[in-house]
């Protein structure tokens, strides 16, 4: 890839490896009472995800405001009955402090896009996150979680009992516009 000029490059939301890991039995551990995970279920509530997100990861201005003006159209497919992919989001005293996604599979779930912003990290939001998506594998029939995790979650999702299975090198698309916005 490199030979035909893609460059490995840090993107926001992005890192040059990402961990690719597999858990197939429940996660070890617990979260604290205070972090309540849902189900994304309205416009507003994928705003507020986002909003940790666009924090979290550093997205740039122009993202964030392609994130937004794309947002109704991204739950409206969201919404669209028989979608695979369902956002969490987590609150602490009713405040969303981090959220996360999962894609259900024919053999599990694949999780994406955790994310906490800063001042809640350590807190036990990320665990409750990956406890809710393996709840959701569990509910669709698949208890199996995949995860390309970056440097901050892998150790968390270590002492999850997730597995690592290998690296990828992240070649992200930027030539059409910000990956993932085009």
């Amino acid at each position: 890839l490199t030979r035909l000029g893609l460059v490995k490059d840090e993107t926001p939301g992005f890192e040059r490896v990402e961990h690719c890991m597999a858990l197939l039995e429940a996660p070890t551990g617990t979260w604290p009472d205070d972090v309540e995970v849902t189900e994304v279920s309205t416009l507003e509530e994928m705003r507020e995800g986002e909003h940790v997100s666009d924090i979290a990861f550093e997205m740039p201005q122009d993202m964030r405001d392609a994130g937004e003006a794309s947002l109704p159209h991204r739950f409206e497919q969201y919404s669209t009955p028989g979608n695979a992919a369902r956002q969490f989001v987590a609150a602490i005293d009713g405040v969303v402090v981090g959220t996360a996604a999962a894609v259900r599979g024919p053999a599990g779930v694949n999780l994406f896009g955790g994310s906490v912003l800063p001042e809640a990290r350590g807190k036990g939001v990320y665990r409750a996150l990956t406890h809710a998506r393996w709840k959701f594998a569990e509910d669709w029939g698949t208890p199996a979680l995949t995860v390309q995790a970056g440097q901050m979650s892998r150790p968390i999702l270590e002492e999850l009992g997730f597995s690592s299975v290998g690296d990828v090198q992240v070649f992200p698309d930027t030539v059409d516009g910000p990956a993932g916005l085009q």
